[in-house]
């Protein structure tokens, strides 16, 4: 997926608030090579909601809730005790096991996004769970190509609400 098409669907912030981001010292910090796409789409939008409801984890702010490299582990650790609690309800592995899944983000409504990180990271498709966990849809898609076609609502995803576009498309900057 080139960002470029996402760009004519969503237009990027005219301004962005961070500096730009060490990719080689951020996939260091999490021991893993992140999706050429996501820092290509971190590059472009920074932090902020999709349509206020998706919000992608950015290593470019601090806050615990919005921060990559703090938010990751947080959900990883809370994956991995639903795991165990209720193994029937979460099928995945978690990162770093061969094909676990690493979180990138999550809805206002509680849902969460991971890669299923398996082979080369330009492959991974994305796993999204709802919130109250046990149900979760696999698409075998870039992150970019999986946000594009949901706002072209080609992909009718149960965790997400039916009327995510019904006012339109927008990138909502936060911090």
């Amino acid at each position: 997926m080139n960002i470029e098409s996402l760009k004519t669907l969503m237009d990027p912030p005219a301004k962005l608030h961070s500096n730009s981001v060490d990719w080689h010292m951020v996939e260091s910090q999490l021991s893993i090579s992140l999706p050429e796409d996501y820092k290509l789409y971190i590059d472009s939008y920074g932090a902020g909601w999709v349509n206020d409801y998706i919000f992608i984890l950015t290593p470019t702010l601090g806050d615990d809730l919005y921060n990559l490299q703090k938010q990751s582990q947080i959900m990883l650790d809370r994956y991995r005790n639903f795991k165990i609690e209720f193994p029937e309800y979460y099928p995945h592995e978690a990162f770093p096991d061969v094909g676990g899944l690493f979180p990138f983000g999550y809805t206002e409504g509680g849902g969460h996004l991971y890669w299923k990180a398996c082979g080369n990271p330009e492959d991974w498709a994305v796993v999204i769970y709802g919130s109250g966990g046990g149900r979760w849809e696999e698409y075998k898609l870039s992150m970019t190509e999986f946000l594009q076609k949901i706002l072209k609502n080609e992909v009718n995803c149960k965790m997400l609400p039916a009327d995510l576009t019904d006012d339109g498309v927008e990138f909502v900057i936060e911090g």
